[in-house]
């Protein structure tokens, strides 16, 4: 448990001096010992985001502040996973589609298109006037809900703008748009507003398999849940007795 709240303790001990301190009215003498607290935090801060990027402590990533995300950059930038997805399945893509693609992989490097997925918002939609990169769920408010018997579980990606990543839905299938996004949807142009529409993210030479509809066959859509708070179902009873048994 320490070993896993470590890099916490910095950016929990600001949050805490900064509770202390607002609002304080305090003598000069100890106003100079809380700004060399202040100080004292901001440097443990960068010490710790610096152990981050030098991935010494990536086991802890994701239990550190998002302050630190920029300096984890290089996981989104370049990540390892689609090559994985390569390794994996470039025989069975293949023989499917009846082509011989060497890799499956996008090869825009730095992957701007994952930044904008994960880190910053996607510019026009759902990225503010001043960004720091860091993976968090950003909504624009602007705009409207899709009602759910009209949400496509893909959303963004299907023209569903108030779905993921524009936001996270109970019924968008996450899971999928991360695996198509990862394999270079966004470098392909996207539909928006009924319009095909080139993001400038990355080139459709970048990503051979970018339109190719990755799933992890577990299909998820907003029909499939209650439309009013808790949104999940009912658990289903175990087998073998019939559902309507106690």
């Amino acid at each position: 448990l320490t070993k896993a709240l470590a890099p916490m303790i910095p950016f929990l001990a600001e949050r805490m001096y900064q509770n202390l301190v607002v609002g304080a009215d305090v003598d000069p003498n100890t106003q100079a010992m809380l700004d060399s607290v202040e100080r004292r935090l901001h440097d443990a801060k960068d010490r710790m985001c610096a152990e981050l990027s030098k991935g010494e402590m990536t086991e802890e990533f994701d239990s550190a502040s998002e302050q630190c995300d920029a300096a984890l950059a290089d996981f989104v930038t370049n990540p390892t996973f689609p090559a994985i997805l390569n390794v994996l399945f470039r025989d069975a893509v293949n023989t499917t589609l009846g082509t011989s693609i060497a890799d499956l992989a996008p090869n825009n490097f730095p992957r701007n298109d994952l930044v904008a997925t994960f880190l910053t918002g996607i510019r026009t939609l759902n990225q503010q006037a001043t960004v720091t990169p860091s993976e968090m769920i950003r909504l624009n408010t602007g705009v409207a809900a899709t009602p759910q018997a009209s949400q496509n579980p893909l959303g963004v990606v299907a023209d569903d703008l108030a779905g993921f990543p524009n936001g996270r839905r109970p019924g968008d299938d996450t899971v999928d748009i991360v695996l198509r996004v990862a394999m270079g949807r966004l470098c392909h142009p996207v539909p928006i507003g009924g319009v095909q529409t080139d993001l400038g993210l990355c080139t459709p030479a970048n990503a051979p398999t970018g339109m190719v509809a990755y799933t992890d066959g577990a299909p998820s859509r907003a029909t499939n849940i209650l439309g009013t708070f808790p949104y999940l179902n009912p658990p289903l009873r175990g087998a073998p007795r019939p559902q309507d048994r106690p």
